[in-house]
């Protein structure tokens, strides 16, 4: 007797996945610029198996941390930030990156990752860096479903993480440009949760109470009040004979006189030392006089400083009596 004839087991055919269905997106996708994590997608109906065909194909780009985004569509700029909003709900933007998104032209680490503010312990994520601690409400600002430190509350945590250089270097660009003002410099400081580098930034306050982008001006200024030199001003606008805007250390408007303090971490290379000299003569060539002094001037030769400007003072004040003569002379008869 033969043995029975074994029926073959068909296995269901492969169903192909349309275009259609491969650029579907979790609802979730649509509060976060396009971008949504594996468990929102699941959620939304699609399988493990799916999800996972999905990334190994490279349908999906991994943005940072658990959030993925359409191969297909365009990156936005902020797009790292929504993953992180994605990838943890209760982060906050913050330090660099929050200083980041608020002032992109300032000198900042490029191509850092997002740095966090969360309550709780976790681990570091792909492009995702966490700091335990928390953001303040106040100091909290909400974009597009997105946590953000606050600009000086920002300024604050990403100058204690910064090395000393750099982290006075953003500092004289936030004060130069006005964008720090001593009263909420000082409140950041106080609500400073970590307590990271706090006797360096409470050494940054009279820098910025006196509008004096780093220590060697702020010597500079004290010489001045010293000596008794009177109607300068710090780090105000001038134009160059192009009229580009540039900041004088200190200007003396009636003069016409800048005092420019030249620090080795602003002007160490050879691209800034070019820099320098070509917006000299351009500011000369709009008829301002220059005068510059280095840190080791002023530290060791302050009266020699404060002689030379009272005299380029005295020789570029307008003469009363002269001025008065040559309106007379242009009276109409």
């Amino acid at each position: 007797m033969g043995s029975p004839r074994q029926t073959p087991v068909r296995r269901p055919a492969r169903r192909r996945i349309s275009p259609a269905g491969l650029a579907w997106v979790p609802v979730e996708a649509g509060h976060h610029r396009g971008v949504f994590t594996r468990k929102q997608a699941m959620a939304g109906g699609l399988t493990r198996a799916q999800t996972a065909y999905r990334v190994a194909t490279g349908v999906w780009r991994r943005v940072a941390g658990k959030a993925y985004a359409l191969a297909a569509e365009k990156p936005w700029p902020h797009d790292r930030l929504h993953a992180m909003a994605a990838t943890w709900p209760d982060a906050t933007v913050y330090g660099i990156t929050a200083m980041a998104y608020w002032e992109p032209n300032a000198p900042l680490p490029t191509g850092s990752p997002v740095h966090c503010a969360i309550p709780h312990a976790r681990r570091p994520q792909v492009g995702l860096v966490p700091h335990r601690t928390t953001v303040p409400e106040e100091s909290t600002a909400h974009i597009e479903g997105i946590r953000v430190q606050r600009r000086i509350p920002a300024l604050v945590a990403a100058l204690a993480a910064m090395p000393a250089r750099e982290a006075q270097s953003l500092l004289a660009w936030m004060i130069a440009r006005r964008k720090v003002t001593h009263a909420d410099f000082a409140r950041a400081i106080i609500a400073y949760a970590p307590r990271r580098h706090v006797r360096r930034l409470r050494s940054y306050l009279p820098l910025v109470a006196a509008g004096t982008a780093s220590h060697a001006e702020f010597l500079a200024r004290g010489i001045f009040i010293q000596h008794g030199i009177t109607g300068w001003a710090t780090n105000a606008l001038v134009r160059t004979r192009r009229g580009d805007p540039k900041s004088a250390d200190f200007l003396f408007a009636i003069q016409r006189l800048i005092v420019m303090i030249d620090g080795w971490a602003y002007h160490g290379n050879r691209r800034a030392f070019q820099l320098d000299r070509q917006d000299q003569n351009d500011l000369v060539a709009n008829g301002y006089s220059v005068l510059r002094f280095t840190y080791p001037d002023l530290k060791e030769r302050p009266a020699d400083v404060a002689d030379q400007v009272r005299t380029m003072i005295a020789r570029f004040t307008p003469d009363p009596r002269r001025r008065a003569q040559s309106r007379q002379a242009h009276a109409p008869p």
